[in-house]
């Protein structure tokens, strides 16, 4: 006996067969930065400067925050100047995305940069500083051309130096203006994620 069966009844069968998947959250149309109120000497830890940005006055109470510290194959930009060498593939770790607007989280309305199909930007390109103000320096451990420099032992030790930026600043030493011995104080930048 043969029974004839509607196509809404075949699609039921497969679907109750088929796993199902959740999708990632769509991305936002922009993210946002600010800097640490209280500044930190250089052997905080990536997790230390973490938790500093989660902990900051400015955070907003939503969402999760990372530091922009460069520490070699656990958080870093590129490995060639302005990941020339194999774009995107440079990131390990790294806490801006490919093609976003970045905003001051003060306001939500300032634009910063858009990052570039690489997760960076090209300085020359940046509409604001992170700041209006001086506020005083931001660890980075990155050259201006987005590869590792000095991190203090990769943000562990309060010996040797650590690259430091200026937020308040649109050209190259936004990212590093210099480098300044590890009990130096320093305020990093703190990057919105987006979560999946």
């Amino acid at each position: 006996m043969s029974t004839n069966r509607t196509s809404a009844e075949n699609s039921a069968d497969t679907t109750s067969t088929t796993p199902t998947t959740t999708s990632s959250t769509p991305l936002p149309s922009f993210l946002r930065i600010y800097t640490v109120t209280n500044p930190l000497l250089g052997n905080m830890g990536l997790s230390g400067a973490d938790a500093a940005c989660m902990a900051d006055p400015k955070y907003p109470g939503i969402g999760t925050y990372k530091a922009m510290m460069s520490v070699p194959g656990v958080r870093q930009a590129c490995s060639t100047a302005n990941c020339s060498g194999s774009g995107i593939n440079e990131n390990i770790g790294w806490v801006l995305l490919q093609n976003m607007e970045y905003r001051r989280s003060i306001d939500s309305s300032t634009v910063i940069f858009t990052t570039n199909a690489s997760a960076i930007f090209v300085f020359g390109t940046l509409t604001n500083s992170v700041d209006s103000f001086f506020n005083g320096l931001q660890w980075t451990g990155l050259n201006n051309n987005w590869t590792n420099g000095d991190n203090c032992t990769n943000w562990t030790q309060t010996t040797g130096d650590g690259v430091l930026g200026r937020s308040d600043l649109t050209n190259l030493n936004m990212l590093g203006s210099g480098t300044s011995v590890c009990t130096s104080s320093g305020r990093p930048y703190c990057v919105e994620q987006h979560n999946n």
